[in-house]
């Protein structure tokens, strides 16, 4: 019994630890796995553009795992799930740098993709934040 409110009284202390920044990263984080697995839903339909089967599928598998990373790293508030999360949301938005080298990507794709990597961005600053020191202070 004395286990589990210690368990819990940790998890509590992590998302205490947690600041502003990072909770809303982790939250938009999720979202933003969230939306990576949805697109698995409406297929490419033969003969038009878009990204290939097997990336959608890896996009999906790393947004699993995203997701997962930010469920847990809200629940203990430990920096290596937010640094998991991170790197989850990183590897998906590589997939997407393609639509920039390929030929004949059409343009609202390349403006997702551009999209896309600049929302990564924002989020993973946001996750990667940690606590403002004072002037002076070592780290």
């Amino acid at each position: 019994m004395t286990d589990s409110v210690q368990l819990s009284n940790s998890a509590a202390e992590g998302r205490r630890n947690l600041t502003r920044r990072q909770r809303v990263g982790l939250w938009l984080g999720g979202l933003y796995a969230l939306a990576g697995i949805l697109p698995l839903l409406p297929r490419t339909p033969e003969g038009e553009v878009g990204p290939p089967d097997e990336v959608l599928l890896l996009d999906a598998a790393l947004s699993v795992v995203a997701l997962v990373a930010c469920g847990l790293a809200l629940w203990t508030g430990r920096r290596l799930w937010i640094r998991i999360l991170a790197g989850m949301l990183i590897l998906n938005a590589l997939t997407a740098l393609p639509a920039f080298f390929v030929p004949d990507v059409p343009g609202p794709l390349v403006v997702v993709a551009g999209t896309s990597v600049l929302i990564t961005i924002g989020i993973v600053v946001l996750l990667l934040s940690g606590p403002r020191r004072a002037r002076g202070e070592r780290a």
